[in-house]
């Protein structure tokens, strides 16, 4: 008897695993506007979600997600007075929440056609569908943000800092789309927002913009594993509280289950059911015949070791070839089996070696002069000394190269000459700094060069009547556009710290040049770290 069945199935739950990034929209932080990029200041995002199907296409979802949040004035370069505020902020983000979800097209998820045949195999054939969906409810964020509002006092801080609350009202809308890897797996791609009910995810209000709601977003790969499945989903004509086999169509002669390779072990019981095999090992083949079979052996075409689940130590460094980078040559499990390298051969390996293509004796690193300044730190790389690498002939306290008066020694305010040697206008209109530095595409001052701010406070504070010009450069990567928009945030982040320290902010003007001023050529990074700097010359009107 031969009887055709068209069948499908609806699963009572679902259970999801949440994968992407969150971003945000806070008073520090705007979200694809001035400037900043839709992906700037994003974050990983994870979650898990669980759905009570109530229908084919209505269903309610619990999800708890977690991410990060964080933003600083220093990047909203196109807000005027944000690098003046210098607020930053960062908080790590939970919510849950529950939510309805309608896929809009509604159909069943899987069909197919059976013959429940007791001569003859039974076959199915899965439908995958590509279905959109939205979802909206109700939820909670957790957040526990640290604040820092720069070098500024006010009232609106202080409430900002009694007011913050850690667990806030959201309301959860998004969509996206599902697409059905099996009748029990599958993915979608969702985008989802949140209707702001509190101005404090990132604990700052009032002392910002307190008229608008902070907001946040999570965009991701949501994976789906629909569980409890209920009455006949292979449509064997055996009801999945009895059928041994639920999911597949077989034969009443082994309660539901096929036998597919015919090596007379059902399906069910048989652990290898699509490849013949032996009843010693629970019907499954042993290919490479070392003793494991196919099932459980990680390289079942390579005759290989129980201890390795199979796989065989070619170079015999105690790690498989199959997890093995350099199965050939004997290596460490760090350096995943392959030996370390020391490219400069100077007896530091490259994982270690602060200068791995340049044989060095300090960490790595040369040396020219022997002072213990490596070169790339080192002010004077052919001279030794004891101040940043530069000798100091008066014991001044100031380097040769900076000290005007080298022989004899003098104040750092009056650059190292007696007091009554130079007037005041030639010591203003001579004094330099150029080797306030930086890291590549950084903004930030290196704490190697934080001693000259402070140089230059001190000399500001000795002649109020100077003026000063703040000057960045950059080395030579990157377009020409980004490098001088780069030198400008660095000039502006040396001018904000003389702001801070009181310094007159009329008494500062700044430039940006870019790559277009190299202090040194840019064919080493040791040069182009020279490169990255800002220079501040003193002058008098």
């Amino acid at each position: 008897m031969c009887l055709p069945l068209i069948m499908s199935a609806q699963n009572k739950v679902d259970l999801g695993l949440f994968l992407g990034y969150g971003e945000h929209g806070s008073d520090v932080h705007s979200w694809g506007r001035h400037g900043a990029m839709i992906t700037e200041n994003s974050a990983f995002a994870y979650g898990l979600n669980m759905k009570l199907n109530f229908k084919d296409n209505l269903g309610a979802r619990l999800n708890f997600w977690g991410s990060e949040i964080s933003g600083e004035d220093s990047n909203l370069t196109e807000l005027p007075g944000h690098d003046l505020r210098d607020f930053s902020f960062t908080s790590p983000i939970q919510e849950l929440s529950l939510v309805l979800e309608y896929d809009l097209l509604g159909k069943r998820r899987w069909q197919g056609m059976a013959e429940n045949n007791l001569s003859g195999p039974s076959s199915t054939t899965f439908k995958r569908l590509i279905s959109p969906y939205i979802f909206g409810g109700v939820g909670m964020s957790f957040t526990d943000p640290e604040v820092n509002f720069g070098g500024m006092t006010s009232q609106d801080i202080t409430a900002d800092i009694e007011n913050t609350t850690t667990t806030n009202f959201q309301i959860p809308i998004g969509g996206g789309l599902r697409f059905d890897l099996s009748p029990t797996v599958y993915v979608s791609a969702e985008m989802s927002s949140r209707i702001p009910l509190t101005d404090y995810l990132e604990g700052i209000s009032d002392s910002a913009n307190p008229d608008k709601n902070d907001s946040y977003q999570f965009i991701g790969m949501n994976i789906g594993f629909r569980i409890g499945a209920r009455d006949d989903r292979d449509g064997d004509g055996i009801i999945d509280s009895e059928d041994g086999c639920p999911d597949v169509p077989g034969i009443e002669l082994f309660v539901g289950c096929p036998d597919s390779d015919s090596d007379g072990i059902q399906d069910k019981a048989d652990d290898c059911p699509n490849v013949a095999g032996l009843t010693a090992f629970g019907g499954c083949p042993d290919t490479d015949e070392d003793g494991i079979m196919d099932k459980e052996d990680l390289c079942p075409n390579v005759a290989g070791s129980i201890q390795y689940k199979g796989c065989p130590d070619t170079d015999g460094d105690s790690i498989p070839d199959n997890e093995d980078e350099c199965p050939a040559d004997p290596g460490l499990p760090a350096n995943n089996g392959c030996p370390l390298s020391d490219r400069d051969n100077d007896g530091f390996v490259d994982t270690e070696d602060e200068c791995p293509d340049t044989f060095g004796e300090i960490s790595g690193c040369p040396d020219t002069d022997k002072d213990g300044f490596i070169d790339v730190n080192d002010a004077c790389p052919n001279t030794p000394g004891e101040v940043n690498g530069c000798p100091d002939s008066d014991g001044d306290g100031l380097a040769d190269n900076l000290d005007a008066c080298p022989n004899e020694a003098g104040p750092v305010a009056n650059k190292g000459c007696p007091r009554g040697g130079i007037s005041r206008s030639d010591i203003i209109n001579n004094f330099v700094i150029n080797d306030i530095y930086f890291d590549t595409n950084q903004s930030i001052i290196k704490n190697e060069s934080r001693f000259r701010i402070e140089e230059i406070i001190a000399f500001a504070r000795q002649f109020p009547e100077a003026n000063f010009v703040i000057t960045g450069h950059t080395d030579n990567r990157n377009s020409d556009e980004y490098n001088l928009n780069l030198s400008e945030k660095r000039a502006k982040r040396v001018q904000v710290a003389l702001i801070k320290a009181g310094i007159n902010p009329s008494k500062l003007t700044i430039e940006s040049k870019g790559e277009t001023q190299p202090a040194s050529s840019n064919a080493t990074e040791s040069e182009m770290k020279k490169n990255r700097r800002v220079e501040v010359r003193a002058f008098i009107n």
